[in-house]
């Protein structure tokens, strides 16, 4: 090719055509700047299609780490709710001295749930934005916030265990019955648990940063992390309820009932069945949540409101039950059940 071009050179200026050599010459300077720039495109369109390519492999290691961390926060509302419901039992006094000896009934503050997130990929996909394209900005901003709820999470987790580090250093170094107790059991240790008004205050306080504090940030980030795996989902298509109910079984959920709004509910009753159920809103309409608890004698009503594609935010309290409305119309009623989804999209 380049023995062409020069033999058409020399026989332009051979024939003195000076006019069409230079007319000529600067067209094979355009073939080549052309030729460049073609060449230039094709890098730029494989570079992207490289980094597209890992950025869904980061999304399909992701999506496992996902899986992974909300079984392991299923696991710890599990043993929260288990805790809490020991607390009542000590807080209304209803610890007997025979569930002490026999360790059936442990005393309160004296361990915390240790809980570890899969975040690696997480860090790795946020590295990444300037790669993502206007059809992931979206998701982008759920991965941030996700962030955002891992860190709070991780405060509220510290603040739990150095107060049950404390307790334990505190009746170490002040109850010459702990060790005894701890090993086999003790009348003077006994008696502490079941009369001292301190403790049942200590174990107040334990069950309030327990479930109210570590285990609301827990059910968020739970719920958060079930929001993204719809959505991961649903970018690979995967968007009918048969589908959905599959990918959700796999998690260990299943679909919770809505039942008629004025269904009658025993909140004490439903306390057992741990946190809110995981409810997203996927259709095109906001949709309002009543929020009905019971903390003590003490009736309650909270509101508060589910966007289109957004989740409902995981409550502090398990006596309670969700009224739900779109346009002022009430489409359920969704009781505790810290293993449910229901997904409301505009049909239901």
């Amino acid at each position: 090719m380049p023995r062409i071009f020069n033999t058409i050179r020399q026989s332009l200026l051979a024939q003195g055509r000076i006019t069409r050599y230079l007319t000529y010459a600067v067209g094979e300077i355009l073939l080549v700047v052309i030729g460049i720039l073609i060449a230039v495109n094709i890098n730029d369109w494989n570079a992207d299609r490289k980094q597209q390519r890992e950025i869904q492999q980061l999304l399909t290691v992701f999506e496992k780490d996902l899986a992974a961390n909300i079984k392991e926060c299923t696991w710890t509302l599990e043993w929260v709710t288990t805790r809490d419901s020991i607390c009542e039992v000590i807080m209304q006094g209803k610890a007997t001295r025979d569930m002490y000896e026999t360790k059936s009934l442990r005393p309160m503050f004296t361990n915390y749930k240790m809980i570890s997130v899969n975040k690696e990929n997480l860090d790795r996909l946020l590295a990444k934005e300037e790669l993502m394209g206007p059809g992931l900005e979206p998701l982008l901003q759920q991965l941030k916030n996700y962030k955002d709820l891992i860190t709070q999470e991780a405060i509220t987790a510290e603040r739990f265990r150095t107060y049950v580090y404390d307790q334990n250093l505190y009746l170490t170094d002040n109850a010459t019955w702990y060790s005894a107790y701890r090993d086999s059991s003790s009348v003077e240790g006994i008696d502490y648990f079941l009369n001292d008004p301190i403790y049942r205050n200590k174990t107040h306080f334990y069950q309030t940063l327990m479930t109210h504090n570590f285990g609301r940030a827990v059910a968020s980030r739970r719920n958060t992390e079930l929001a993204l795996y719809h959505k991961l989902k649903e970018l690979l298509g995967i968007t009918s309820k048969e589908e959905l109910r599959t990918e959700f079984q796999q998690l260990g959920f299943a679909p919770s009932e809505a039942l008629q709004c004025d269904t009658e509910v025993d909140l004490q009753d439903r306390r057992t069945k741990g946190f809110a159920p995981f409810i997203l809103n996927t259709g095109q309409d906001t949709l309002q949540v009543m929020i009905r608890s019971k903390q003590g004698r003490t009736a309650r009503t909270d509101s508060t409101l589910i966007p289109p594609g957004g989740h409902l935010v995981a409550s502090s309290y398990l006596k309670q039950h969700f009224d739900i409305s779109r346009n002022g119309r009430c489409i359920g009623r969704f009781l505790p059940d810290a293993k449910g989804y229901a997904i409301l999209g505009n049909t239901e």
